[in-house]
């Protein structure tokens, strides 16, 4: 007992200096708060072998200073690059730890900046906290399709709890007020997600604010501005979840403004994976691939007659439909052809005649003058996109490594829906495998469920000016990801210098610095429900007991236990 209180005071004593650092202020006197009810943060993980996360540099652990070449298309290994007799392709079924990867444009090889050759370790107690479940290190691609079964049956209103519509809010959107938790509550399962999938009336304030900060932003090209109106949408929308699958898109089809330096495409692109987010994927995917940001962003004005460039077809196929090991290198070339002329003039999609290759191709068994849209088409038919799709929805909603069995039931509706988003996300939220205990805080928070859910949570209006950088310190620099493949996220989104950050932010956030928060006794309590709507260890129990008592400075005692619970290992999942 002496050494376990020991290190609590030690870790209260780390969270103080990190709270003056990021507040230059006094923080609330933890020291007060009574050894039984004393709650330090675990560390969650530590880096081996220069493991420093997404964005960071491998030697020193810094984020990289963007340039607009440095996240740029390091994507193919070299093997099969140079289409070296390797003896067996990869398969869909493998779990990758992505070795090296070339550039298309030097064709030297490299290494990704996420970290993911990383070994990271978890401390047995996060291992208890995410539930019986385990997570993988390798995220590379979905496991082999297997027959559908019954695990997307519908979960029915039977039992439906608070902690059942705490679950689905968070899953669905950037974090959940007690208001809206208590509304899911009482208008049980199948109305609230018919809610969140049909588009709601926005506020008056809304109407009047969003298009404001959208003109800036295009008035002043600063990406900057575009960040925050992005932000803004995402914490005061009535549409969370389109906003929430506007971002999942954006790290599906990963483009960054750093080689871009468009705010207006940057803006139209957004615009588009909104518009989609919960429409067809099959026009989504048609759209992106005329989209001027995209044409932009994976050389599309380089890609002529004479000489094609295969980065746009091969990711069209790699990283938009099909995944790694489902098409060979002809089939890159030959789709590259395809997509010949496809350019951008005057900031619009432009077919360039002169530069199209009109002679035949062949893609996947199919022979004629194939075009980029067919190519789509193509994509869109072969037996491994859904199942690719599939994988890429369960591992942002429901669980980190799905199993086969979870993949082949959500490809199969997908297929049956012909990739209409609606009725896909309408069974996957209404499943029992959504709601299965073992798939319930199993997903570590990106930075923008901790960030903006905290605000949300707490009734807060965050300063959106700052709320962008931070974001960025914590690895999640929106309209910026740190190559084509998006942020890989999961664990990775925890590294030693991001859990400082974390860390930091909570003071922050308790001090004012990023936006105004409601501390009031009641918005605390209803807080730390939020956390505590799951089974804890008693020293986590004790903590609600503590909150309720009334000695002490009643001020002082809210931020300091809003700092515990933002700083606990629980809070960073979800």
């Amino acid at each position: 007992m002496d050494s376990l209180r020991a290190g609590i005071q030690k870790t209260q004593h780390h969270l103080r200096q990190v709270h003056t650092q990021a507040s230059g202020s006094q923080p609330a006197r933890l020291s007060k708060f009574p050894a039984s009810s004393r709650v330090g943060w675990q560390q969650v993980c530590h880096k081996q072998h220069g493991a420093t996360g997404q964005g960071a540099d491998r030697r020193t652990g810094t984020p990289h200073a963007k340039g607009p070449h440095q996240s740029q298309l390091q994507s193919r290994t070299a093997a099969r690059r140079l289409g070296a007799g390797a003896s067996r392709q990869p398969q869909a079924g493998d779990c990758p730890s992505h070795p090296e990867r070339s550039n298309h444009r030097t064709g030297q090889v490299g290494r990704e900046r996420s970290g993911t050759n990383s070994q990271i370790h978890w401390t047995a107690s996060f291992e208890h906290l995410r539930g019986s479940g385990k997570f993988h290190h390798e995220t590379g691609g979905p496991p082999a399709m297997s027959k559908p079964t019954g695990l997307l049956s519908p979960r029915g209103e039977t039992g439906w709890t608070s902690r059942d519509a705490t679950h689905l809010l968070w899953r669905t959107q950037f974090g959940a007020s007690a208001h809206e938790i208590k509304r899911a509550t009482t208008e049980g399962l199948a109305k609230t997600v018919n809610r969140l999938l049909k588009d709601q009336p926005e506020t008056e304030e809304f109407r009047t604010v969003e298009p404001l900060l959208r003109s800036a932003a295009l008035d002043s090209g600063n990406i900057d501005n575009l960040k925050a109106w992005w932000l803004h949408r995402m914490h005061y929308t009535a549409n969370p979840l389109r906003e929430r699958l506007a971002l999942f898109w954006h790290n599906h089809f990963a483009t960054s403004n750093d080689k871009v330096n468009d705010v207006a495409a940057m803006a139209a692109q957004n615009d588009l994976l909104r518009r989609e987010s919960l429409g067809s994927f099959r026009r989504l995917l048609h759209g992106m691939a005329k989209d001027p940001a995209m044409l932009i962003w994976l050389d599309g004005n380089a890609n002529r007659k004479r000489h094609a460039n295969e980065n746009f077809a091969r990711e069209v196929m790699e990283l938009f439909s099909l995944g790694e090991g489902n098409y060979s290198e002809t089939d890159i070339k030959q789709a590259a052809r395809a997509f010949t002329g496809w350019h951008v003039r005057k900031g619009q999609f432009w077919f360039n005649r002169a530069q199209h290759d009109f002679t035949d191709k062949t893609l996947f068994g199919v022979t004629r003058n194939l075009d980029g849209s067919d190519v789509v088409e193509l994509c869109l038919a072969h037996k491994s996109c859904p199942r690719f799709l599939a994988f890429k929805l369960l591992r942002a909603f429901v669980l980190e490594q799905p199993t086969a069995a979870q993949v082949g039931a959500l490809a199969a509706r997908i297929r049956e829906h012909n990739f209409e988003m609606t009725p896909i996300m309408r069974k996957l939220l209404t499943s029992k495998l959504f709601y299965s205990p073992t798939n319930r805080h199993a997903l570590i928070k990106s930075p923008l469920q901790l960030v903006l859910g905290a605000f949300r949570a707490l009734g807060g209006r965050p300063d959106l000016s700052k709320v962008a950088p931070l974001l960025a310190q914590l690895g999640q620099d929106i309209m910026a990801p740190p190559t084509v493949k998006g942020w890989e996220g999961g664990r990775l989104w925890i590294t030693s210098a991001t859990l400082l950050q974390r860390n930091n932010f909570a003071a922050a956030l308790l001090s004012n610095q990023l936006g105004r928060i409601d501390t009031s006794r009641g918005v605390v309590d209803q807080f730390a429900e939020l956390l505590l709507a799951r089974d804890l260890p008693a020293s986590r129990k004790r903590l609600a007991g503590y909150l309720k008592e009334a000695e002490g400075d009643p001020e002082e005692r809210l931020r300091g236990v809003l700092h515990l619970i933002t700083t606990m290992p629980e809070y960073q999942l979800t």
